[in-house]
């Protein structure tokens, strides 16, 4: 996947959304390993995706694994909680978010 993300970035990816077949559905946390590997070894956004279950779930994404950004699809979907709830979160722990649409 490491191989893949740089190829892509070469070629001029604009950003790499990561997403792990055994995390993705399963609301028990992002492959941190696989995320920071990725967003080491390239110069490009890097989207965690895949496995959100909780909102420490985001900011583990965003200060271990070193993405800029995280994708909430089941954690939404089943309304386990908001965007709002999440960057609320997120912003308490010191990472920086859009609370709003006008930011």
């Amino acid at each position: 996947a490491v191989s893949w993300a740089i190829e892509g970035a070469r070629r001029g990816a604009g950003e790499i959304l990561v997403t792990s077949v055994d995390k993705d559905g399963t609301q028990k946390g992002f492959d941190l390993d696989l995320i920071r590997k990725i967003s080491e070894a390239v110069s490009i956004p890097v989207i965690a995706g895949g496995g959100l279950g909780k909102e420490q779930d985001a900011v583990d994404a965003v200060v271990i694994a070193k993405a800029d950004a995280v994708a909430a699809a089941s954690f939404l979907h089943y309304e386990q909680g908001g965007i709002q709830r999440i960057k609320s979160f997120m912003h308490e722990k010191g990472i920086s978010v859009r609370i709003d649409a006008n930011e």
